[in-house]
Parts: structure tokens; sequence; C-alpha cells
């Protein structure tokens, strides 16, 4: 299987798209038992 995405260490520069998806799973209650949304504060 031929896939097209890389698998890296995160760094600074993706903190934001990081909060995007993990306060997703906080919204759809399905990837996390957290309640309330992050933000850049709170990394």
């Amino acid at each position: 299987m031929n896939s097209e995405y890389k698998i890296r260490p995160a760094e600074t520069k993706d903190i934001k798209v990081i909060l995007f998806i993990y306060n997703q799973g906080i919204e759809d209650r399905i990837a996390t038992l957290e309640e309330k949304q992050k933000d850049m504060q709170q990394q």
C-alpha cells in the first residue's frame, strides 16, 4: 500500500491544527472525555 501521508513529529507550527482536531473530538464526545474546548493559552 502506497500512502501519500508523511508521519513526522509535531512542530510548533502545527498547534492550531492539532487544537482544531482535538476540539472536534470534544464537540463530538467521541475521542475524549473532556468537556471544555482547549485554546492556544491552554496548550
